[in-house]
């Protein structure tokens, strides 16, 4: 798990330093070592940034898989639905945010 961290921690960096592909890699080989919700919503933010918004929802998808209560997997999947003008699907994660908020 620590080896796990340090790719998601250098991911983070690259995320805040605008590397979204470089930091989808990091978030990838953290997912390799042991898929965890946060490492796939993780990389599904670094997808909105490169407007990759169809992997977003999957990588939010199986966020959800393996923690039905990670709500920033909710929120960003709503918000790549939204960017592909999905709003039905888009407001029932939203709704289910404010529910969990």
């Amino acid at each position: 798990m620590a080896e796990a961290n340090k790719h998601k921690t250098l991911g983070n960096e690259l995320l805040a330093g605008y590397k979204f592909a470089a930091a989808a890699e990091e978030y990838t080989l953290a997912i390799d070592i042991v898929p965890t919700a946060i490492f796939y919503a993780n990389r599904a933010q670094a997808m909105i940034k490169t407007e990759s918004y169809g992997l977003a929802i999957e990588d939010c998808t199986e966020a959800l898989k393996l923690d039905p209560s990670y709500i920033k997997a909710y929120y960003r999947r709503g918000n790549a639905n939204y960017a592909l003008q999905r709003l039905k699907v888009a407001l029932k994660d939203f709704k289910t945010v404010v529910k969990m908020y």
